[in-house]
């Protein structure tokens, strides 16, 4: 892949891999700089994880030094909407926001919604499909994520009757 650059601050630039590759174990993402031009690379100094960012200059790999993580991250499954706000169609009267996410501790959700029950049942569901943890949640819940493997988890939300129904996905890091 050829470098491509976004012409503004703060964007992110998404690169796809056009064939299936199928990961088992621990895999990495990197680059690799092949001129003298700046990497620009967004770096997160809340959150720490400097024990996973290594760097090569000379033939060995080292552990960085700085506080932070690289905000280079894959994403998998289908394409992204990477607008900042929501197609018109889907337009609804409840919002889920959860905070922080990554999440290392205790993840927080808070639902806004116009109706007057704004219960939803919500489903935690590990990367290989199995659901480990449902809970009725009402306005706000904090869920302690400190005994989760570190990973991604898919958190999905649906109201009673079904007329709600939003998927989000969460990082956990140690």
């Amino acid at each position: 892949m050829l470098p491509e650059y976004e012409d503004e601050l703060n964007k992110f630039h998404s690169f796809s891999i056009d064939s299936v590759i199928v990961l088992n174990g621990n895999f990495y993402v990197g680059c690799v700089q092949t001129t003298e031009d700046m990497l620009n690379i967004g770096f997160d100094v809340n959150t720490r994880v400097n024990d996973k960012i290594f760097y090569n200059i000379i033939g060995d790999w080292v552990n960085s030094k700085f506080d932070g993580s690289l905000m280079m991250r894959p994403v998998f499954g289908d394409k992204l909407l990477t607008s900042t706000t929501k197609p018109e169609a889907n337009i609804s009267e409840t919002e889920v926001y959860l905070y922080p996410n990554p999440v290392k501790t205790t993840l927080n959700i808070n639902i806004k919604s116009k109706k007057t029950n704004n219960s939803l049942n919500m489903s935690i569901i590990n990367i290989e499909g199995k659901l480990i943890y449902s809970s009725l949640i009402n306005n706000s819940k904090i869920i302690d994520f400190t005994d989760y493997s570190e990973g991604v988890y898919f958190l999905k939300f649906t109201d009673k009757n079904s007329s709600f129904s939003e998927t989000k996905k969460i990082i956990k890091v140690n």
